[in-house]
């Protein structure tokens, strides 16, 4: 079996996301951010509220990335093996995978607002 140009990048774009963010996320869940800051980390006002907020969101975010880059990994796989990549299939794929992605916002958020 031959892949196409399409497929290739399909590919290349679906691993690259996901295992990107698996590693980011592992990266920042074992060595999260120390101190409160404006460039690295999980960043909204409420996880920079203070210091124990900023601990919380940074390891927290970071597993949830970790795991949110496993599914959307398993997404573009099971994708690419059940069906012919089109375009169409491609950019639909890439969008629920950033959804994906996104979804942790909301969860980190919420679990900073039973913290307190």
């Amino acid at each position: 079996m031959i892949m196409d140009v399409l497929e290739i990048i399909y590919l290349f774009t679906v691993l690259l996301m996901g295992v990107l963010f698996m590693v980011i996320g592992y990266a920042m869940y074992r060595s999260p951010p120390g101190k409160i800051n404006p460039y690295l980390g999980y960043r909204t006002s409420r996880s920079m509220k203070d210091q124990a907020s900023w601990d919380l969101s940074q390891k927290y975010s970071g597993k949830l990335m970790a795991l949110c880059g496993l599914a959307s990994l398993v997404l573009g796989i099971v994708v690419w093996l059940l069906y012919e990549i089109t375009f169409v299939v491609f950019i639909v794929v890439i969008v629920l995978q950033t959804g994906i992605i996104l979804s942790m916002i909301p969860l980190v958020e919420m679990k900073m607002k039973r913290m307190r």
